[in-house]
């Protein structure tokens, strides 16, 4: 197949797209590049001793010269706002390399749980960080030309943001243009090419608590594809915090079926394990056996102890993507790795052809 620029230069696309290493470099970007045959262009970020961030492009800039730059970046858990500002120190550079437009794919948003009050006049830091991406989206000044509103004075830094399944996806909170891309199908594909292992009788998914239903539903969906009857082997989930974390099930395993049951906890992010480990003893209570229990999840933190916390659970098994991209040393033992490679290079795929994001969603195979 030829290269995407090639094909579109085919269409009467005029620019050329350029793939370029965020903070952390992610493993995505090469595969990313053997898929699509497009340059790739490395950047370096370090601290002065006084501390300040000096970022810069590594190796010839041609490749950049009024090109579609799609930046790949991600956060890690105990350095996000690190990771955050390196990756804006590089978009940064590029807005000075004479690039046509920069596009920021986020594989992990910083403060993405941090998106809702608890109390009265809390301050929520994921609209801080909403809006401070939106300030890079934006030109410096601007004037009224012709009756028109217009952008005058400095650039803008950042075309817009693409962000691997926000924890809550609230685009009315933000002036920043933002599209969605979703690991979702990845997971549920990882399930459905182990009939064997994970036949579809035997299954039944539940997300952790009601807010994650929407999630669960579209990941057992896409799970069950073909399978009548699906809906009755989606189970729901109740948590209330007093002050730890308690879950209780909703939904009902037929009682002939429990020692066969094979329960799916689906969470769009698991950070301490505490509310994983709610669920899994909700389970318990209901006769599931711990080995019988799988977590599917697409961003993995595992903060404080929650390395501990899992191990000592005993499930069957964890699987999750590699959006934060962290060592295997941190990773309980069991976890298995789904790569986000496949749905960053569709959407990238898409912005260069000029096709809508419309149905990115459901693309789901593994790699």
């Amino acid at each position: 197949m030829a290269g995407l620029n090639a094909r579109a230069a085919a269409l009467g696309r005029p620019h050329r797209a350029v793939l370029v290493a965020g903070h952390p470099r992610h493993s995505v970007l090469d595969r990313v590049r053997e898929r699509l045959q497009i340059p790739l262009v490395e950047t370096r970020v370090v601290r002065t001793p006084s501390g300040i961030l000096a970022s810069e492009i590594i190796g010839k800039r041609g490749p950049l010269a009024d090109a579609q730059a799609f930046v790949i970046g991600t956060t890690r858990p105990g350095s996000v706002d690190d990771d955050f500002l390196k990756n804006v120190a590089i978009l940064q550079a590029l807005s000075i390399s004479s690039v046509r437009d920069i596009v920021l794919f986020l594989l992990h948003t910083p403060y993405g749980r941090q998106d809702r009050k608890a109390k009265t006049r809390e301050p929520v830091s994921n609209a801080l960080m909403h809006q401070f991406l939106a300030s890079l989206t934006h030109w410096g000044a601007v004037g009224v030309i012709d009756d028109r509103l217009v952008g005058i004075g400095e650039r803008a830094i950042l075309s817009r943001t693409v962000i691997l399944d926000r924890h809550s996806p609230q685009d009315g909170i933000t002036m920043m243009p933002i599209e969605s891309i979703t690991g979702v199908r990845l997971l549920a594909e990882f399930f459905r090419q182990r009939p064997g292992q994970f036949p579809f009788e035997n299954i039944w998914v539940t997300p952790t608590d009601a807010g994650g239903t929407r999630a669960a539903r579209i990941f057992a969906q896409s799970l069950f594809q073909g399978f009548p009857g699906w809906e009755s082997h989606l189970l729901s989930m109740l948590k209330v915090r007093v002050p730890n974390p308690v879950s209780r099930l909703y939904g009902e395993i037929p009682p002939g079926r429990v020692s066969q049951a094979i329960v799916i906890i689906f969470d769009d992010m698991v950070d301490t394990g505490g509310t994983i480990e709610s669920a899994v003893h909700a389970l318990e209570e209901k006769g599931v056996n711990p080995r019988q229990i799988w977590v599917a999840t697409i961003h993995a933190l595992y903060s404080g102890n929650a390395l501990e916390r899992f191990q000592a659970l005993g499930l069957g098994g964890i699987v999750v993507t590699n959006s934060t991209q962290l060592e295997v040393a941190r990773l309980p033992e069991g976890t298995l790795t789904v790569e986000v490679a496949p749905v960053v290079t569709a959407a990238i795929e898409r912005s260069v052809l000029g096709v809508s994001f419309e149905g990115l969603e459901g693309i789901a195979y593994y790699v």
